[in-house]
């Protein structure tokens, strides 16, 4: 009998590569479920800035920052307008609002090239490129040519963005599209839409966008993983099990329709579901995971062994802050340091008739009062 030779070495070639990639993918896959019962502590408070109040200066919530030491500002997204401070607190200016020249229509999120000093803005229900300097002037208001709207805008380098798609789905049906600035265009596609189990249905996030080193970091609210580009591509280097709160199949289709965001992830959390992740990056050897939970959870993940998974409860409880709203979620993520905006209301009991209080944070105590501006916490 003659034995095909060949053909069993092609057989052994394609299981071998079929086992190694599905150990792989295995070895991924981190089940938000603590497996180390220690309390873990990343960090502590080591910078307090308070923003000057002032009527032109006057902000609500604080959505994100973005804090240049070297250039001396402070640039702060409050209810769709940006105010640039100096490293102070002291205001500088803020981008005029509203539809006429010179002026942008609510932004909700932006990006800073600290090397450039450009800000790269993108405004709600807008399909523009809109970069200005740090004194506030617009450079570039250009329309796209393609028909792709955007919830993210991250500098790559001099020649190209990485735009997020705020619609997947209905005109490009991926997450990323890499646009040349030179030509005007998108000239390729990341990251299919089919990725998650409802793309139309995502929210905003802080930071999609992370860097570390030399690595690039993405991260999606309806996609519990994190991504890493690398030789060219968007690869997903950790995927979350949420087991039993992971939003069912089919649960979200009667809210699709009409993107109905919000009523979505009330019925997903009333069902015991986790609807969204409010951020995904590296910090201090751990990779850290907020969830979109009722107590906005927070596990943190050995970078060197993934298989040790540690819940303290919120983010504040591993970085020695107190346990309020302001500190659920960072308004800015970098490797070396996060950022949290603090409102003073947050320090202040409800019953209380006083108008200034104390607040200690790590070894410093601050003095706040009820009507001042949010306050930064920088993280270390």
């Amino acid at each position: 009998m003659k034995i095909n030779l060949k053909g069993i070495f092609l057989f052994t070639v394609v299981v071998s590569l079929y086992v190694s990639c599905s150990e792989k993918e295995q070895s991924n896959i981190v089940t938000l479920e603590p497996t180390e019962t220690e309390k873990l502590e990343l960090g502590t408070p080591t910078q307090i800035i308070k923003l000057e109040t002032s009527p032109e200066s006057l902000l609500g919530s604080v959505m994100k920052t973005a804090v240049d030491s070297e250039n001396d500002r402070i640039f702060v997204l409050s209810e769709g307008t940006l105010f640039i401070f100096n490293t102070k607190g002291n205001f500088i200016t803020k981008v005029k609002k509203g539809k006429g020249p010179e002026e942008l229509y609510d932004i909700i999120t932006f990006s800073v090239d600290k090397k450039k000093q450009l800000i790269f803005v993108n405004q709600a229900l807008a399909n523009y490129i809109t970069i200005i300097n740090y004194n506030g002037t617009v450079l570039r208001n250009d329309k796209l040519k393609e028909n792709f709207y955007m919830l993210t805008v991250e500098p790559v380098n001099e020649k190209y963005l990485f735009l997020q798609n705020n619609s997947p789905l209905h005109s490009n049906p991926f997450f990323i599209g890499k646009y040349d600035l030179s030509n005007d265009s998108i000239t390729q596609n990341f990251i299919p839409a089919k990725e998650s189990d409802y793309p139309l249905l995502m929210w905003p996030m802080t930071n999609n966008f992370v860097k570390k080193e030399n690595r690039l970091f993405f991260a999606n609210s309806t996609v519990f993983g994190l991504y890493e580009f690398k030789d060219g591509q968007f690869e997903k280097i950790i995927s979350y099990d949420l087991g039993r709160r992971k939003v069912p199949p089919g649960f979200s289709e009667k809210f699709e329709k009409r993107r109905r965001m919000t009523a979505f992830e009330k019925a997903a959390l009333n069902n015991g579901y986790v609807p969204y992740m409010k951020a995904s990056f590296y910090f201090n050897d751990y990779n850290l995971v907020i969830l979109g939970d009722e107590y906005f959870s927070c596990y943190a993940i050995d970078e060197k062994n993934k298989s040790n998974v540690f819940f303290n409860g919120p983010i504040s409880t591993y970085l020695n802050l107190p346990k309020v709203k302001s500190f659920k979620n960072p308004c800015e993520i970098n490797e070396d340091y996060l950022v949290f905006a603090a409102n003073p209301t947050d320090f202040f009991d409800e019953s209380s008739t006083a108008n200034k209080t104390y607040v200690q944070l790590g070894n410093q105590k601050l003095e706040i009062g009820l009507e001042e501006n949010p306050f930064l916490v920088i993280v270390e």
